[in-house]
């Protein structure tokens, strides 16, 4: 069992999205730091060092089995969320993704995953709009 994060790093009108087993303060201080390592990679170059304006959203906190069930969650999140600064697009050394994606126990997960978290945005959509008219 790992406690895993996937997280979403957005800046203007693109996203990145990725996953870690860090504390997302930790993992925020390796991407700056990779920043000035690698500043050609495409997060990077597009963020340009103004790491004040890119906004860190975490859209998943949660024990998983291992961190190959983690991977696949960020997987199933970059085919319905199409992020535009991922180069790689969830493929990993770590496992073998196919595998999972011909799993039906892979496809009933993503659907209740999808399903849960438009059912949440929905709960804050009505929170939003009670509050505004009160």
């Amino acid at each position: 069992m790992i406690t895993g994060t996937i997280y979403k790093i957005t800046y203007g009108n693109d996203f990145y999205i990725g996953s870690t087993q860090r504390q997302i303060y930790n993992r925020m201080s390796v991407h700056k730091q990779d920043s000035l390592k690698f500043p050609n990679r495409l997060l990077y170059k597009t963020i340009n060092n103004d790491w004040a304006n890119a906004k860190v959203e975490i859209l998943e906190k949660k024990d998983y089995q291992n961190r190959e069930e983690m991977e696949m969650v960020e997987k199933g999140l970059f085919k319905s969320l199409n992020p535009t600064l991922n180069k790689n697009k969830g493929t990993s050394k770590h496992y073998n993704h196919d595998k999972y994606m011909k799993n039906e126990k892979y496809k009933l997960k993503m659907r209740e995953y999808m399903y849960n978290k438009v059912q949440e945005q929905k709960k804050l959509k009505e929170s939003a709009l009670q509050f505004l008219n009160s």
